[in-house]
């Protein structure tokens, strides 16, 4: 009868490690697609603003520097830089800053429940220096930014989430400077 006890002890104290066992492992496959998911996350997010950044030169926009010709968003660059106007009468710099504007929110919409949380465009010429990811050079317009941007006790602008910037460079005009532009965005972990 002892024995009989203490074999049922024992199938139970193999069951209750097989429980254990099972529990850890369910647990492992959950902190791994949790972990793949905010990667997943970074990987898109960072393809869709390289994407972006790329593809923004080539906006058609409606500013007519010669007539009859709809400069895009990479020769709007270069007429704002040369100081030219829209056959309008529109500076091009004035519809440059307008035309990113309406491409920056409408791309990366930023409220309460997006998880995008703050963007930042930067657009300079000249001589372009990175450093602790500020560009150094002349100003084209001036910046673009919308959302919560708060600034650290080292005076970057913190994200609390995902921080990514792309760069791209477009000719500045008739100069042989290269213009580059800068775009920053901070996305929430939290979707």
């Amino acid at each position: 009868m002892i024995s009989k006890i203490h074999k049922k002890a024992q199938e139970e104290m193999v069951g209750f490690v097989v429980i254990v066992v099972i529990v850890i492992v369910v647990g492992l496959i959950f902190l791994v697609i949790s972990f793949r998911s905010n990667g997943n996350l970074a990987g898109e997010s960072s393809n869709r603003l390289d994407s972006f950044v790329k593809s923004v030169g080539y906006y058609t926009t409606d500013c007519e520097i010669t007539k009859s010709h709809y400069e895009n968003i990479e020769s709007l660059i270069a007429g704002c830089h040369d100081g030219k106007q829209c056959v309008s009468g529109e500076g091009a710099c004035e519809k440059l800053t307008n035309v990113l504007k309406g491409i920056l929110n409408n791309s990366f919409v930023v409220t309460g429940k997006s998880y995008v949380i703050y963007y930042n465009l930067d657009l300079r010429a000249g001589k372009v220096i990175k450093e602790n990811t500020t560009s150094i050079g002349e100003s084209i317009i001036a910046p673009i930014s919308a959302g919560n941007i708060s600034l650290g006790e080292d005076g970057l602008k913190n994200c609390p989430g995902l921080r990514l910037t792309k760069d791209r460079s477009f000719s500045a005009g008739s100069s042989s400077q290269k213009a580059v532009m800068r775009l920053e965005v901070c996305y929430s972990l939290v979707s």
